[in-house]
């Protein structure tokens, strides 16, 4: 079978090898013999071969051919901007790679940071829900209403985001500075100013309308959760600024060591394990208050260790006045964190009742 398909293949080279010599005024009388006599032999190939040979021939004839001058031009301009057309698409679908997998490195460990600092919440209902079903309402609750403050709140952090990645690609790190202590000082003045209206509203759930039992649970968890409100704050502008120099992962172990912590000091503090007494609700809302703070040290910590990598003089701006930024940030994202509040309000209504 290989010689048969050997001598299948001989036969359509052969022709295409003769069709530079077919007949034509200025040809030879030897080349015209010698097509003659390929005709002739043409005649003796049975229709089968014929048929094959005939397609292969078409298909050689293509490349053994002689084209003219004009048309390598062509073919070499052609090849040129297939070229020119494929080394374009290598480089856009390179580029959308690169910033693909660039997006997931920064994403994925914001995205678990995000995810992270609203599973403390689930943390407690789930050790909470275990100790006594009152308890529970009260964490539910009382998370609610705390969650809708926090919302707000970053809200308003959400406007330094666009400030420090512009400053930080213009090379203007001074600026991404100002644009952090500028989010700081409101961090800690919302903080300031939330934490004795969530005081204020522990102490009038009854305005709510739910039930005496609820209200009771909900009180001694609300009040000392509030005071994780500005811990919070402050760690969610320093997580912000090094998310836009692309430097998540720290903060991602951090809140995922948290956690550990958290369920941690539930265990202990929610039933009374480990020689602890059993608090309750109050319990989490210690064990939360705690890891908030434990996670705004490690952020300050790290915070100082990579100013101190990146620059000789850290913090020198930090705090100088830059108005621009608070209005640039107010303007921004004041609608932005008012929107996200209102959103948490459902549960203050007739209604939510627990």
């Amino acid at each position: 079978m290989l010689a048969l398909a050997n001598v299948l293949v001989c036969i359509p080279s052969g022709l295409a090898t003769a069709r530079s010599f077919a007949p034509n005024p200025k040809i030879s009388s030897c080349n015209s013999v010698r097509w003659a006599m390929l005709r002739k032999m043409w005649r003796l190939i049975p229709k089968t071969a014929k048929v094959l040979s005939l397609t292969l021939y078409w298909n050689h004839s293509l490349i053994s051919c002689k084209p003219s001058k004009k048309f390598y031009t062509g073919l070499k301009v052609s090849r040129t901007s297939w070229i020119a057309r494929q080394s374009r698409k290598s480089k856009i679908m390179s580029l959308h790679r690169s910033e693909s997998s660039q997006l997931l490195r920064l994403a994925i460990p914001v995205v678990i940071s995000q995810v992270g600092a609203m599973t403390m919440g689930i943390v407690d209902s789930i050790i909470v829900g275990r100790y006594s079903s009152l308890e529970l309402a009260g964490v539910a609750a009382g998370n609610s209403i705390f969650w809708m403050i926090v919302m707000m709140g970053f809200g308003l952090l959400h406007g330094m985001d666009p400030i420090v990645a512009g400053a930080n690609g213009s090379g203007h790190i001074e600026d991404a500075e100002r644009c952090l202590g500028s989010a700081l000082k409101m961090g800690a003045v919302f903080s300031l100013i939330f934490t004795p209206i969530i005081l204020i509203i522990a102490n009038n759930l009854w305005i709510t309308g739910a039930t005496p039992e609820v209200i009771h649970a909900t009180v001694p968890f609300l009040r000392t959760l509030a005071f994780s409100l500005w811990p919070l704050m402050i760690y969610g502008a320093l997580s912000r600024y090094w998310q836009a120099f692309e430097i998540a992962l720290p903060f991602t172990a951090t809140i995922i060591f948290a956690n550990l912590v958290n369920w941690a000091g539930n265990y202990a503090f929610v039933p009374g394990h480990w020689g602890f007494d059993a608090y309750g609700a109050r319990g989490a809302a210690i064990a939360t208050t705690v890891c908030r703070i434990f996670t705004l040290l490690a952020a300050v910590w790290i915070s100082v260790y990579f100013w101190r990598k990146k620059t000789d003089k850290p913090w020198q701006h930090l705090f100088d006045p830059s108005y621009c930024f608070k209005y640039c940030i107010l303007c921004l994202y004041v609608p932005s964190w008012t929107l996200i509040g209102n959103r948490g309000k459902g549960w203050l209504s007739p209604r939510a009742r627990p």
